[in-house]
């Protein structure tokens, strides 16, 4: 009877597993027919079809997608694009006013940050740096809630117009960020262990968020039409990685934390292709999609193994 009982245990588990891969596997979409570029579409065709083969046959690292439509799964992209509580739009000055607020509170920071950094503590800066990446979380839901309040109650030129002003004050404080973060670790480099250790902490966090506040631009630069500006963003998204690249492949070359750093790099250059293919900008695009997969292909070997 134990036995019997074991073995279906067993067998409901094996079920389980093969239902959740089955569905997992089902859920790799590289949005191939987004492209408009047929030999683009049949390149992302055949990485999605070498992704799905490599899940289905239960590997573990089967990656991500190379180049990409922007509805694709799976990304690295930090873009997180959740629906949020429509709102009356009667409601919705308020939420302007918080977004002012938060903005506000932000550079306010960051300021006094970059002020201060040569003659303070870093313990001075770490409740701020905390509140500034809470804030970047809280901007980009209240944004989305925003403007789909407005798309909802068939407002899309608001909407856009909403997305248009976020945009340029998203990409100006992304690049605030980036000029904190390579700051905190100039600054870090000439204090004693403990604290150089607190400031390259914050480096790096002021560094990623201001990657993910580009890309957040790029996107609201995309729905707002301005796929020009869309894909800069996308470039400078990307870009701005290597100083991270660099420094930690110096301390240990062959991490992983390097190889997600690459995937993600590689991941926004593919979509700033994909937005000066719409632009209609060839040779932008073109370099942009060799740039991307000559950072991919190095190393999606190394993943795969």
């Amino acid at each position: 009877m134990r036995t019997y009982s074991s073995l279906l245990v067993f067998f409901s588990l094996i079920f389980s597993i093969s239902a959740y891969s089955a569905e997992q596997c089902g859920a790799i979409n590289c949005d191939c027919y987004a492209l408009e570029n047929l030999n683009w579409q049949e390149t992302c065709r055949k990485r999605q079809l070498a992704m799905v083969d490599a899940c289905q046959k239960g590997k573990k690292g089967y990656g991500y997608c190379s180049v990409h439509g922007p509805a694709a799964s799976p990304l690295p992209l930090a873009l997180e694009l959740s629906e949020e509580k429509v709102l009356d739009t009667d409601s919705l000055s308020s939420l302007y006013k918080k977004v002012a607020a938060i903005y506000w509170a932000t550079h306010k920071d960051l300021d006094y940050m970059t002020e201060n950094a040569d003659k303070t503590p870093p313990v001075e800066f770490e409740g701020k740096v905390k509140a500034i990446l809470a804030n970047v979380e809280s901007l980009f839901s209240i944004q989305k809630q925003i403007t789909q309040s407005w798309n909802k109650s068939g407002n899309a030129d608001e909407a856009q117009s909403s997305w248009r002003d976020f945009s340029s004050d998203q990409y100006a404080m992304g690049r605030q960020l980036e000029e904190a973060g390579r700051l905190f670790w100039r600054v870090g480099g000439q204090r004693a262990a403990e604290e150089r250790k607190s400031f390259e902490t914050m480096s790096f966090d002021l560094i990623k968020t201001s990657g993910k506040v580009l890309e957040q631009a790029a996107h609201a630069y995309a729905q707002s039409g301005q796929h020009g500006k869309a894909a800069s963003n996308w470039q400078e998204a990307s870009q701005s990685l290597e100083f991270l690249i660099g420094i930690i492949s110096a301390r240990a070359p062959n991490s992983r934390e390097v190889e997600d750093l690459r995937f993600l790099q590689a991941a926004r250059m593919y979509r700033a292709s994909y937005h000066w293919a719409l632009e209609k900008k060839e040779s932008e695009a073109e370099n942009s999609l060799k740039k991307a997969s000559e950072i991919f292909n190095g190393k999606v070997d190394a993943a795969a193994g």
